[in-house]
């Protein structure tokens, strides 16, 4: 399979609860807090500054926040669910973005143990930097059926951007997953891949790590389809 390089990433997962936290109060943020700094705190250096709390006339108003290095990376803890959100990550930090969602998750459920979570929603980006304009093409192509090509060359004055969408899912309807995959906006990339992942039922997958090993095995799956291979490139920037 072709080799690419990963430009910049993003990441964004979230856990939803069997029921809402109807009871807000002080304790549950409180609680939420402690968590994350026994579990964390040893990786980034927990600041008060870094931990927020908000509130207001409504339920949904509630919320905890760790600020990570006070940043734009972020977990939050709501009324209704646990929200894990990186939304910049440089290949250097591939590893560092996966082993925090994933020790801040499992610090989150030993914590709140009489929470259940009956479903996990996420999605992910890349920006990768194919070196070949020819594998570029070749992918791309996938995306564009021949007779929509040549009645785009019989108009002037624009650019016909293929785009590749497709959807996994699980025969026992446990999992489902959609990427999306066109031209990259970047000046440093030219393939950008969204990858969108809902775990419908975590019986089978309850654990944590089990969870994200899914992950993992589906963005496989995803760029199989398209005869990529990204794992050696993150593995260069370990």
């Amino acid at each position: 399979m072709d080799k690419v390089d990963l430009v910049s990433a993003s990441a964004r997962a979230g856990a939803i609860f069997e029921e809402p936290f109807l009871g807000w109060s002080p304790a549950i943020p409180t609680r939420f807090f402690k968590a994350l700094y026994t579990t964390l705190n040893d990786e980034v250096s927990i600041q008060p500054t870094d931990l927020v709390g908000t509130s207001g006339n409504s339920l949904g108003d509630y919320s905890a926040t760790l600020k990570i290095y006070g940043g734009s990376d972020t977990i939050t803890l709501r009324p209704n669910g646990v929200l894990v959100d990186f939304p910049t990550i440089t290949p250097d930090r591939i590893n560092f973005a996966d082993d925090i969602m994933l020790k801040a998750y499992n610090g989150f459920l030993g914590e709140f143990a009489e929470v259940k979570v009956t479903s996990v929603e996420a999605n992910s980006s890349w920006h990768l930097r194919l070196g070949d304009g020819d594998q570029l093409s070749r992918i791309l192509d996938l995306g564009t059926h021949p007779d929509l090509r040549v009645k785009s060359e019989a108009y002037s004055g624009h650019t016909l951007q293929p785009a590749i969408r497709f959807s996994l899912v699980d025969d026992n309807g446990v999992w489902s997953a959609r990427a999306t995959i066109e031209r990259s906006v970047l000046t440093d990339a030219n393939l950008f891949i969204l990858r969108e992942f809902a775990l419908h039922d975590t019986s089978e997958f309850g654990v944590p790590e089990e969870q994200f090993e899914l992950v993992r095995r589906i963005d496989n799956m995803i760029l199989g389809k398209i005869g990529l291979n990204l794992e050696n490139s993150v593995k260069s920037h370990e």
